[in-house]
């Protein structure tokens, strides 16, 4: 295992002379996020394992110019002809993850600018926990386009039951094998990672959400504590044990609040929505039978319900239901469970009972673009056997 470490900040030069735009690949130096290169474009926030970035240009009275970039290039030249208003978008990605950013600005001919793009997490893979087949898979689409899967070489050790990313676009994994052991979450930053950061060493954790805004990661582990970390495990915090029988799904909205799902004394179901700032304080709570996944797609959370009723329940966010509930899309649900691929715009859940495990997108939760994918032939899921109760 390694230690967690910095990543190093990538830059690409430009130098504008006479309408005639150059580009030069360069490094930045560690902890110096805007540069000091004269008439650069700084990419901030992009991590180093990116595979290359695209920098399209576009503007009135100009034709879109777009330049490819590789990790490692030295310098490429095109034209943008000067003028007002001329747009630079830049998109890059790693093996798991996609990031976009732009800026514009107006360009005089000879004249020498800096432009800073923040460049932010855009899309992720579809990357799922095969709890009972001790892996993560990762895929492009809902056909197994790109199929890859990974144990970390952790063999008998590795048992995930959450994945959730960071803004750079790493992916945390919630670790919990039957047997326990030292290795409660996980990071790698992406699928072709084999030597993952230990960032919780603790037996077993039943689910994680990442704050990408404030760089901050909770955990609840198996005996229903939750803790909030910096991203690298340092400066841990214990709010309390809240006593879960088990929690099974966990995220945040943009203000930082938590939303939980969890079962109490085995038949109780409840979700909360908790405060973390100081030491920690319930806001709101509501009763519902058997929880599991719980996501937030603004300005709304979701949760996946698994009991007498299979489906997936909208609330507010001070945990009013709306009555939009998804529960009879073709073919039903048999026991929507785990969240995946948070960050996309499609819903991505679990669905399972003891007879069927496989993979269900929808667009929205009014129905449309229902697609369901059931693993490699010969290769498929195994998941959870968290079936209706």
């Amino acid at each position: 295992m390694r230690e967690a470490s910095r990543l190093a900040k990538i830059g690409a030069c430009f130098v504008a002379l006479t309408g005639v735009l150059s580009l030069l690949a360069c490094s930045l130096p560690d902890g110096d996020s805007t540069g000091k290169a004269k008439s650069a474009l700084v990419l901030k926030a992009l991590p180093s394992h990116v595979a290359g970035f695209t920098v399209t240009v576009s503007g009135p009275g100009m034709v879109d110019t777009e330049v490819t970039v590789a990790t490692g290039t030295d310098s490429v030249v095109f034209e943008v002809p000067a003028g007002s208003d001329r747009t630079f978008e830049v998109t890059a990605s790693t093996a798991s993850a996609g990031f976009s950013g732009s800026s514009t600005t107006d360009l005089a001919p000879g004249e020498e600018k800096t432009l800073v793009i923040e460049m932010s997490l855009a899309s992720t893979k579809i990357v799922v926990p095969d709890y009972l087949k001790g892996r993560i898979v990762q895929m492009d689409d809902m056909n197994g386009g790109g199929w890859k899967s990974t144990d970390l070489g952790l063999g008998a050790e590795f048992a995930p039951r959450d994945v959730d990313f960071d803004r750079f676009g790493r992916i945390y994994i919630a670790n919990g094998p039957s047997r326990g052991g030292d290795y409660g979450v996980l990071r790698i930053d992406d699928i072709n990672d084999t030597s993952p950061d230990v960032i919780v060493q603790s037996s077993r954790v039943y689910t994680i959400a990442v704050d990408r805004q404030r760089e901050l990661l909770y955990y609840i582990n198996d005996f229903g504590e939750l803790y909030r970390t910096e991203l690298d495990g340092q400066s841990p915090y214990y709010y309390h044990n809240f006593d879960f029988d088990w929690a099974f799904g966990m995220d945040v909205d943009a203000d930082g609040i938590l939303y939980i799902g969890y079962m109490l004394w085995g038949e109780v179901g409840q979700i909360d929505s908790y405060n973390p700032a100081g030491s920690g304080s319930t806001e709101d709570s509501y009763s519902i039978d058997y929880p599991h996944g719980v996501i937030v797609k603004e300005p709304y959370v979701y949760v996946a319900q698994t009991g007498e009723v299979q489906q997936i329940v909208q609330f507010t966010k001070t945990l009013e239901a709306t009555g939009i509930e998804y529960g009879d899309p073709p073919g039903g649900f048999y026991g929507p469970s785990r969240f995946v691929a948070r960050l996309n715009d499609s819903f991505y859940v679990i669905d399972e009972n003891g007879d069927m495990d496989r993979l269900v997108k929808f667009d929205s939760i009014t129905g449309g673009g229902w697609q369901t994918y059931a693993g490699k032939p010969g290769d498929e899921f195994g998941f959870f056997e968290l079936g209706p109760r």
